[in-house]
């Protein structure tokens, strides 16, 4: 089976890598292809729906799109989408450096959610009803608290730009571990793939 990560997160490709080494994969190696799609929240969707949203869309976006899943009988597409919310509002990557000093105030000191989308879609068809097998998604939330930051230390972070590609304007591997109090739920998650839940369902297509 051919495998393509539609990612470009360095994070996303040494956990796949490191995940597929570890349950023992028959596949090690894998396609990465940047998605294009527009990542806006819908108005009024709930912040887990729109992460697993994204991540469907990541994944059909490739499977229409892309030759190479069509050069292999058989294609495993994994994406995922990761958000930061707090009280309903979703942190998506910051505009500006200004927009990631405001992200990084707001979560200052307080608890927020770090949620994961994912979607593994088989591009294989169905022999039974000669149709696309459904993509197979689910969603992973961790509960991250903050430390009281000061300000020098959130503008100082900014201006690494180690924050602009990032959801909630950090991430965990970064220098901003030392930002973090304390994570309830999946480590992996908070990086962005959640590898506990993905390896159960890499696992059904051994």
């Amino acid at each position: 089976m051919k495998l393509i990560l539609a990612s470009k997160s360095p994070r996303r490709h040494q956990l796949l890598k490191k995940l597929l080494i570890d349950i023992d994969y028959p596949v090690k190696d894998f396609e990465i292809i940047v998605p294009d799609i527009d990542e806006t929240s819908l108005p009024d969707e709930e912040p887990k729906d729109c992460a697993v949203r994204l991540a469907k869309e990541k994944a059909l976006s490739i499977n229409n799109d892309s030759t190479i899943a069509r050069q292999h009988d058989s294609t495993l597409i994994i994406t995922a989408d990761t958000i930061v919310v707090l009280n309903g509002k979703i942190y998506s990557k910051p505009t500006d450096e200004q927009d990631a000093i405001r992200m990084l105030e707001e979560l200052n000191g307080k608890t927020h959610q770090v949620i994961t989308g994912f979607c593994l879609l088989n591009s294989s068809i169905d022999p039974s009803t000669h149709r696309p097998l459904d993509p197979i998604h689910d969603f992973d939330s961790s509960l991250v608290t903050f430390r009281n930051l000061k300000k020098d230390e959130i503008e100082a972070f900014v201006a690494t730009k180690i924050p602009m590609d990032k959801a909630g304007a950090y991430a965990v591997q970064e220098d901003t571990h030392k930002f973090i109090e304390q994570i309830d739920g999946s480590y992996t998650n908070v990086m962005g793939f959640p590898t506990e839940k993905i390896a159960s369902i890499l696992q059904s297509f051994i």
